[in-house]
């Protein structure tokens, strides 16, 4: 039995890494576009929450947001 869990866990890690998760970026600064990269973040949370799918992630830059949040489940919030 031990060693069938052993035999398991790798192929448990590969699907879990191959969900293909991505992490969607907010800032309220951002003066450009917004697709929610890197480099053209969205400038509210729910506009990412609206966007992500369940086990995505949104990182949220230092600043004011003036907004109820709504979240969806499977979604992460974190900060910069």
């Amino acid at each position: 039995m031990k060693t069938s869990l052993w035999l398991l866990l790798p192929l448990v890690y590969l699907l879990v890494a191959c969900t293909g998760a991505k992490k969607l970026y907010v800032d309220a600064n951002n003066q450009g576009s917004s697709s929610g990269t890197a480099t053209a973040q969205y400038t509210n949370i729910n506009a990412a929450i609206q966007a992500a799918s369940q086990g995505d992630t949104n990182v949220v830059a230092p600043g004011l947001y003036r907004e109820n949040v709504i979240m969806k489940s499977g979604i992460s919030i974190v900060s910069q």
